[in-house]
């Protein structure tokens, strides 16, 4: 007996999450793209969906120092750098914005 088998496969390619701490702020948290699908602006995607559900006034995120792409991704929709702090010989950036902020 020959059996053919059709397998679906979903892959995870990136995730964000959202979390309102206030009535007036929410917080952008893990953005994150596996490295086998960075550079197809699959991050963009991400956070222009996630930037459409928020309600709340701010928007905040948290990104280390080092990781250029995502501050670079952050500052192309308006976010600007409010604070940072030393944790673990990295320098922790919050960034935020205002929800009506034109997004490109």
């Amino acid at each position: 007996v020959n059996i053919d088998c059709i397998q679906n496969i979903f892959v995870l390619t990136g995730c964000i999450g959202i979390e309102k701490i206030d009535e007036n702020t929410s917080l952008l948290k893990h953005l994150c793209v596996d490295e086998n699908f960075r550079r197809q602006k699959i991050a963009e995607k991400l956070l222009k969906k996630a930037l459409t559900l928020i309600k709340t006034k701010y928007i905040i995120m948290t990104i280390r120092h080092t990781n250029i792409p995502s501050l670079s991704l952050v500052s192309k929709f308006g976010f600007v750098v409010e604070s940072y702090y030393e944790k673990d010989n990295y320098f922790i950036i919050t960034v935020k914005r205002e929800t009506y902020t034109h997004v490109s």
